[in-house]
């Protein structure tokens, strides 16, 4: 297991995750169905 430390939680908190926020997701990248809701099972 790999813990962060205090300077790499910084960096994540601070820096990337807003910037992958920022950027959001390609639409070629997405889904075909990925607005609609999963489908349900064929078989109960």
């Amino acid at each position: 297991m790999y813990f962060l430390s205090e300077q790499e939680k910084r960096l994540l908190l601070r820096r990337l995750l807003p910037q992958a926020r920022d950027r959001g997701i390609a639409e070629e990248l997405r889904g075909w169905n990925w607005d609609k809701p999963p489908l349900s099972p064929i078989y109960d």
